[in-house]
């Protein structure tokens, strides 16, 4: 008499396990409909890849949420639809993460690229960038100069570290839409011979114009700014330049992060499967994702981000409020990816 084999299932205990079995489900039933798209699997394998060696590391807000992976499949949980789930993968596939190292190597190049070369181009000559001492020279220089931030978001004292640039003034906030502003002496600008302001991430441009514009105010005749974001969205570089009020701003970004880079409701100049797959998602979940957490919750009013930017972006520090809203925000029927921390009525 014959006996069958036991069967042996295999044990799907953890996050990453059940991950990959939803993968291979997902993968299956795109095979079935003859579709040649990149698979499930890739897409997961990868982000399981960056949570281990970047996400988990760096991302700094509601680390008690648990790892990149828990946070991933409940994520996914949110929605029930096959078509839905194909659009997350294809959200997840676009979404950008600065990581830390990426953060100081943003710090290094605005210093690197724009401030230090612009003392160099105006006190030295050719050649002179090649003698021992120059750096020394450099840091002499900007010590006469003045240096600010929009607001606290950039990290001055990263800044200063890993540039190695002890010794200067102690640099200021403008504040949010410039409330800060007030405080600058006019004796400060008339002494200092550059003018510098930084800031870690500019979405539409409209708090960081509202800022330099006030210190345009105060500018003393023939003096100029030079503004450098280490992150801009191009709709916020356009619209920083056509500002009347900031003609006397030199805008001289370390990166831009250009349009197609965006997922917007309008869909200008986008193509592809992906943005209109991203698009009904949006506009499927936006009535959940955008309803009020709890007490403490400011929820976006755009499920697209703030005015619509759509940006599909989070740093190390935190998710921008111009990232679509259901990357980033926290509803009662809804988790998040990279929850944001989020202060209220903040807006780039």
């Amino acid at each position: 008499m014959k006996t069958s084999r036991p069967v042996v299932r295999r044990q799907v205990n953890s996050p990453v396990q059940r991950l990959h079995v939803f993968a291979e489900k997902l993968d299956g039933g795109r095979r079935a409909r003859g579709l040649d798209v990149r698979s499930t699997a890739e897409i997961i394998n990868q982000a399981l890849f960056h949570a281990e060696v970047r996400f988990d590391r760096d991302y700094k807000q509601f680390r008690e949420e648990g790892l990149f992976a828990t946070r991933l499949e409940l994520w996914l949980r949110n929605v029930t639809e096959r078509r839905y789930h194909e659009a997350m993968l294809a959200l997840l596939a676009r979404l950008q993460f600065v990581d830390a190292k990426q953060i100081e190597a943003l710090y290094r190049a605005a210093f690197r690229r724009v401030i230090r070369r612009r003392i160099l181009d105006r006190y030295f000559k050719a050649g002179d960038e090649l003698a021992g001492a120059i750096d020394e020279s450099v840091r002499m220089k900007l010590a006469s100069c003045l240096m600010f931030s929009v607001t606290e978001s950039f990290d001055f004292p990263l800044f200063l570290r890993v540039n190695s640039l002890p010794g200067l003034r102690r640099p200021q906030q403008l504040g949010e839409n410039g409330v800060h502003v007030g405080r600058i002496t006019p004796t400060a600008l008339a002494r200092c011979t550059s003018v510098f302001v930084l800031e870690d991430f500019v979405g539409t441009g409209k708090q960081a114009g509202k800022a330099l514009a006030k210190l345009v105010g105060k500018l003393p005749k023939g003096k100029e700014v030079v503004f450098t974001p280490l992150l801009i969205l191009e709709t916020g570089l356009r619209a920083l330049r056509s500002m009347r009020s900031l003609h006397r701003v030199q805008i001289e970004p370390v990166c831009v992060i250009h349009d197609d880079a965006c997922v917007r409701e309008d869909g200008a100049g986008q193509q592809g499967a992906a943005p209109a797959m991203i698009r009904s998602l949006v506009h499927a979940t936006e009535d959940i994702v955008l309803q009020r957490y709890d007490a403490t919750d400011d929820p976006p009013d755009n499920a697209y981000g703030y005015q619509g930017c759509g940006a599909l972006l989070v740093t190390a520090h935190n998710a921008p409020n111009n990232t679509i809203a259901l990357v980033h925000h926290r509803a009662p029927q809804w988790s998040p990816l990279f929850r944001r921390l989020h202060h209220s009525k903040d807006s780039l």
